[in-house]
């Protein structure tokens, strides 16, 4: 549900860079996408709301190192940050539980 809203045609114009390989790649440098995230969620490598919260902010965090805080102006990294709110509101919508352990105040959560 989390990957179907981000990925959705209403975010299309900001999460574009972190849905095609081919623009991921023309990043310099090359960024992580939400198709890997989606990948290993379907090999069953990312087994419940924890490790698949811990590997989108992972996506977030190598955007943010690699292109700088979107204060500074960059435009990829401003893309990153209306996606990772929308991220963030998604998992507020989530039963209590579930937004607990999808939580960015876990400390078992390090992401880079």
């Amino acid at each position: 549900k989390i990957l179907q809203e981000m990925c959705s045609p209403r975010h299309l114009s900001f999460s574009r860079p972190f849905l095609s390989p081919s623009e991921a790649a023309a990043a310099s440098p090359p960024l992580l996408t939400l198709l890997h995230v989606r990948d290993r969620v379907l090999a069953g490598e990312l087994g419940d709301i924890f490790a698949f919260a811990c590997a989108v902010r992972h996506v977030f965090a190598s955007c943010y190192l690699a292109h700088g805080s979107p204060l500074n102006g960059g435009a990829v990294a401003r893309k990153c940050e209306r996606l990772d709110l929308v991220f963030e509101q998604v998992v507020l919508t989530l039963p209590r539980q579930v937004r607990a352990r999808a939580s960015a105040v876990d400390a078992d959560c390090i992401v880079l």
